[in-house]
Parts: structure tokens; C-alpha cells; sequence
């Protein structure tokens, strides 16, 4: 993991309109702990996934970024040409296989990662397999809240699922 003068767990990557500048800037629990500016970002293998939210002035239209994770990053460094290049430590998980005999699943997410784990359930409510750490897009699939916390998840049945495309960083629920 790449490290800075003070600890970041996530990066947005984004452009300031005002500037014309393409920026990173570095996260924690307590903020912004450093940024980087430059007329190009480089971003090296690895992943990010859309983060947005609403403009709240009298203008309507979204701020997004690309949201990337320190534990992700292997270094964050000018080029000789002035570009930004963040390099991402390679993913090494394995593509995984999804249940044939599965009769539902349940999902939730981590509150250390952020990324979701699936869990595929035979009819007799015994736990088949578990994929853990995946970024998690669900496609029209209905789905109910079961349990109580702290064991609390969503429930997706069998019948309601079309496909399910599993791959090194994601898992997508079809519908």
C-alpha cells in the first residue's frame, strides 16, 4: 500500500472546471489529508467505481468522481511530462464460480471494506459458498431486508435472478 505524511484510505479522481485541472485527492475519516493537481491523471491498471452526489446550489447537475482505495495503490508520482501516474497493485483474485444448486442468496457489505459479500443458500438454508469482496451491482432483481443486526442482509431468490457475472473485482446480480 502507498503511504503519504498522513494516512488515506480512499482517493477521489475528478475535474475542476474552474481550474481546468484534473485532481486526486486523498482521504481519511477526517478528511482531505493531501491533493494533487495536473493537466493529466494516469491511472495504472487497478479499479475505481463512480461516486456521486447533487449539486445543492440553484443549478442542477451531479459532481462525479472516480473513487479509488489506498490498500489498491502502489504509488502516486509526477512524470517527466508533468502527468499525475497512480499505479495500482494488480488484482490476484481468482474468477469464482457461482453455486449450480443454490435455492437463494444474501448479500451485505462490509463496514471495513465497503465491498459486499455474497452468500448462495441451498433449500435447506445451509450455506453453499461465500464470495467475499466484491463490488456488488444489482440489474432489476427484487429483493427483501432479512435477519437482525448485526446479521442483517438483503435476499435475493433464485427465480429472481437471470444471471450472475462474477470477475475479479465485481459480482453483478441480473434480474
Amino acid at each position: 500500500m502507498f503511504s503519504t505524511a498522513s494516512p488515506w484510505l480512499w482517493a477521489n479522481v475528478g475535474f475542476d472546471t474552474t481550474k481546468k485541472l484534473w485532481f486526486v485527492d486523498l482521504h481519511n475519516h477526517g478528511g482531505t489529508t493531501q491533493t494533487y493537481i495536473a493537466k493529466n491523471v494516469i491511472l495504472k491498471d487497478g479499479y475505481g467505481v463512480q461516486y456521486q452526489w447533487q449539486n445543492r446550489g440553484q443549478h442542477a447537475f451531479w459532481h462525479v468522481r472516480e473513487r479509488i482505495f489506498a490498500s489498491d495503490v502502489r504509488s502516486i508520482e509526477y512524470d517527466k511530462n508533468g502527468n499525475l501516474v497512480v499505479e495500482s497493485i494488480p488484482v490476484e483474485a481468482q474468477e469464482e464460480e457461482t453455486p449450480a444448486n443454490y435455492s437463494y442468496l444474501c448479500y451485505a457489505f462490509s463496514l471495513k471494506t465497503s465491498r459486499a459479500f455474497v452468500e448462495f443458500y441451498d433449500m435447506n438454508h445451509e450455506l453453499l459458498k461465500k464470495i467475499n469482496e466484491k463490488w456488488l451491482v444489482v440489474e432489476d432483481v427484487t429483493r427483501k431486508t432479512v435477519g437482525e443486526y448485526p446479521n442483517i442482509r438483503f435476499r435475493v431468490e433464485r427465480e429472481d435472478i437471470k444471471r450472475i457475472v462474477v470477475t475479479k473485482t465485481a459480482l453483478i446480480l441480473m434480474g
